[in-house]
């Protein structure tokens, strides 16, 4: 949220669109001052949820924010991988 409310802030556009009914929450987060070129998130889940394994295993997920060379967000890169055998 605070990489998001650095591009959006209340009463713009895409603030309602982007935060939905989570819109006052994120009304209170502070903005980040310069938000990352790139970052990773893994996704995980506790152990005792079924629905986080696929046959094979857990599977990993990331998120990559792509800019121009400006700093402009150009899209985010969702990247989901399955466990695979080696």
């Amino acid at each position: 949220a605070p990489i998001m409310r650095h591009y959006l802030e209340p009463g713009d556009a895409g603030f309602d669109e982007a935060f939905g009914p989570l819109g006052k929450a994120a009304a209170a987060v502070e903005p980040i001052e310069k938000p990352p070129r790139a970052w990773y998130d893994r996704i995980s889940f506790p152990p005792g949820l079924r629905f986080r394994r696929f046959v094979l295993g857990d599977s990993n997920q990331m998120q990559v924010r792509l800019n121009d060379d400006e700093g402009r967000l150009l899209g985010i890169l969702w990247l989901s991988r399955g466990p695979m055998p080696v």
